[in-house]
């Protein structure tokens, strides 16, 4: 019987990239006699029940294979999936055409949960088609570009593992799928990957301990959202760690996590966080006070927990709707202990039909290990829009609206001490999500987003590795994290509050990476107005003001001199310090504030408690602080008034935290890899080794070339005839 092999093909025409024979690392999923060989596939990988993917990595295209061993009677499809959802995924189908007797594969996409649209560019060649009307066995082939520079209906394939889905239909009229679709992970241009074993690691679950999902008399009484239940468990270390033979003293790494949610609860899970508590601010009762270890006790639960306890921001552990277990590289953990007892897990349930009777013991299971492995890993956090007050509202009505942008600058990252291995890119909003980026800068040149999502999904919100490019980040890297939403279900004279509720918006990207960084934690964004007033000076525009004193410069010096409290209003509000209406010379004689005013730099150093300060050392203290302070906002002092307005971006977590905003270079043009159609469409649908009879592999595509094909068609023939 002739062989034909695909391979060998390809390689006389110079398709293949790197050697003349195809051979397979993963003959387990070949059949014996079949569509599907291991001379022609490179790697095989079983996706759901029956379903089988194939592929092979060429030059610059990629072959990719479906078998369904059987009860497949209509079109299949495949599809690469910035989420592992349908939204913003694109498709391969393959289905009988309008003539029975052909069979089409179409590029399609999907940008929400409707039916896919035909991409006006197609960037898909089918290679051959086969089913069977008895048993339902199809099998089909197709080649197509790794790069095709059709964003954002195409995404191009690179060598890391994405979110792919699959669909099969009832017929070969292109309809719904009835539900026969999911998804899986895969790496076109790589073997498949071993799944993360864990069976060698201890395991501890941190549960909820059957708490009440719906919101009390008390919460509805204060005019809470009760469709938004925050609760908050505490969890002792040297409790969960006990089979482990270690205390919260010693040093854990973490290296998985696997979510547990409770069978039946799924509709009300939203995310859950896994925090370490620690240090002076550490507040167990979550009240504004102090430590008191009267106030906490293993499996506590604060049913009232938007946001987590002071001091417990030490966030090593997150899942959200649609995400899956995640493992760490095995030289890589995630260091907890280290002197902090208290773990709280934070879970969020969304309720909008507000059921009774709904309890939950929903969770974490976390692998650890008392043998350290060599690299701590960290979390970064972009805080974008995360909590009410910190970003405006979005104004609805809107197709597509962006919150600001928070960029962390080259100064700010030059403060890692190492390059940073990217493990993973997580994308958080909430239903309005339509995209969010974030971009990378090097030297000059946009590099692009680190993770290619084209639609943001709220049920599908795992992380992703990141683009090629972008497996590392720098030092002196510029960093833009952006989200952008669709508020066109809800009116234009209305706005959507920023906020943890599910009802309100979100921006909170997130990137596991490795080593772990003290400077390379959460950025946060803020409005400048906010941050001026918490931060620096109660009004800003005392900077640009004359005295009506003529014995100060400016205005600023003159409120800073007369009345402190009032100067530092907010901030010191802010920061649970009540003082009385006091002037400066007043407050660096005294003993009152020591601390805040050694940490806001209040009083010149050569003045001490008993005041020494002369009116003149004071009344020149205020001057160089309100030089520092308005220089660090932006406005230059008067009688200066070259500049009024305040930086116009704000980094709340970087040394120079206010700046103008840049401008980010042009993002490079995209270069394309593969051309289609490749000029064998019909000779390479015909596959001789095929067990399945009486089946028409007539193929509809692009035709090549007439000239170039005839060239070809000899060659090819050629090979052929080597090959009986």
């Amino acid at each position: 019987m002739r062989k034909h092999r695909i391979a060998a093909v390809l390689s006389a025409l110079g398709v293949v990239s790197s050697s003349s024979t195809i051979t397979s690392t993963d003959a387990g999923c070949f059949p014996v006699d079949g569509s599907f060989q291991p001379n022609d596939w490179a790697h095989c990988q079983p996706i759901s029940g029956s379903l089988t993917l194939y592929y092979t990595p060429l030059d610059d295209l990629v072959m990719i294979g479906l078998h369904a061993s059987q009860d497949v009677f209509g079109w299949s499809a495949l599809g690469i999936a910035g989420n592992g959802g349908m939204k913003g995924s694109s498709q391969i189908v393959v289905r009988r055409g309008d003539n029975e007797d052909e069979w089409v594969a179409e590029d399609m996409y999907s940008f929400d949960y409707t039916k896919p649209i035909a991409d006006v560019q197609q960037d898909v060649q089918l290679l051959f088609a086969r089913q069977d009307d008895v048993t339902g066995e199809t099998a089909w082939g197709v080649v197509v570009p790794k790069n095709s520079c059709d964003e954002p209906f195409d995404y191009d394939i690179e060598d890391r593992s994405v979110f792919m889905i699959w669909a099969l239909g009832d017929s070969h009229d292109f309809s719904f799928h009835g539900g026969r679709r999911g998804q899986f992970t895969a790496n076109l241009l790589a073997p498949p990957a071993e799944h993360a074993d864990f069976s060698q690691y201890k395991h501890v679950d941190f549960l909820m301990p059957n708490v009440e999902v719906t919101r009390g008399e008390e919460e509805v009484a204060r005019g809470e959202d009760i469709t938004n239940a925050f609760i908050c468990t505490y969890f002792d270390l040297d409790v969960m760690a006990m089979d482990m033979n270690v205390t919260h003293e010693d040093k854990i790494h973490v290296v998985g996590f696997e979510p547990k949610i409770e069978e039946g609860n799924e509709e009300y899970y939203h995310h859950m966080l896994l925090s370490s508590c620690g240090g002076a601010g550490f507040d167990p009762g979550n009240g504004g006070g102090t430590f008191d270890e009267s106030e906490i006790f293993h499996k506590k639960v604060i049913p009232n927990c938007q946001t987590v306890p002071r001091g417990c921001q030490n966030n090593w552990a997150a899942h959200a709707v649609g995400a899956d277990s995640e493992g760490l590289p095995p030289n890589v953990g995630i260091p907890i202990g280290e002197g902090e007892r208290w773990v709280v897990m934070q879970l969020h349930y969304y309720n909008p039909r507000k059921d009774e009777g709904i309890y939950d013991s929903s969770g974490m299971r976390v692998f650890m290990t008392s043998e350290l492995r060599p690299i701590d890993a960290g979390r970064m956090a972009f805080a974008v829009g995360v909590s009410e007050g910190q970003h405006p509202p979005i104004p609805g009505g809107q197709k597509e609206v962006s919150m600001e942008t928070l960029f962390v600058e080259p100064e700010c990252s030059e403060q890692w001490a190492e390059p940073l291995n990217i493990i993973s890119v997580g994308h958080h909003s909430h239903f309005h999500g339509l995209h969010q980026d974030v971009t990378v800068e090097r030297n000059g040149v946009n590099l692009g987003p680190m993770r290619k999502e084209y639609r943001y999904d709220y049920n599908h919100q795992g992380g992703v590795q990141p683009v090629t490019a972008l497996k590392q980040l720098l030092p002196g890297d510029r960093l833009a994290a952006t989200c952008y939403f669709n508020t066109e279900s809800i009116s234009s004279d209305s706005v959507i509050e920023i906020g943890e509720e599910s009802n309100k918006e979100m921006c909170f990207p997130t990137i596991l990476y490795y080593p772990k960084q003290d400077s390379a934690g959460v950025f946060a964004y803020s409005t400048p107005e906010r941050l001026v007033k918490r931060r620096f000076i109660e009004d800003y525009t005392w900077c640009s003001m004359s005295s009506g004193d003529e014995s100060f410069g400016s205005m600023c010096e003159e409120k800073l001199y007369s009345d402190v409290t009032s100067f530092y209003k907010t901030m010191l509000q802010g920061r649970g310090f009540n003082m009385p209406s006091i002037g400066l010379q007043a407050l660096c004689g005294s003993s009152m504030a020591a601390s805040i005013k050694k940490r806001l730099q209040l009083c010149p150093e050569e003045c001490d408690d008993i005041g020494q300060c002369s009116d003149d050392e004071i009344r020149t203290h205020a001057l160089a602080t309100c030089e520092r302070v308005c220089s660090q906002i932006g406005v230059t002092l008067y009688p200066d008034t070259s500049r009024t307005e305040i930086y116009n971006s704000v980094n709340a977590f970087c040394p120079t935290r206010m700046f103008d905003a840049p401008t980010l270079a042009t993002p490079q043009t995209c270069k394309a890899r593969g051309k289609l159609p490749v000029p064998l469409s019909e000779l390479l649908a015909v596959n001789p080794n095929s067990t399945l009879e009486g089946e028409n592999e007539l193929i509809r595509n692009g035709a090549p070339s007439i000239a170039l094909s005839t060239f070809l068609a000899g060659l090819v023939f050629l090979v052929l005839l080597d090959l009986d």
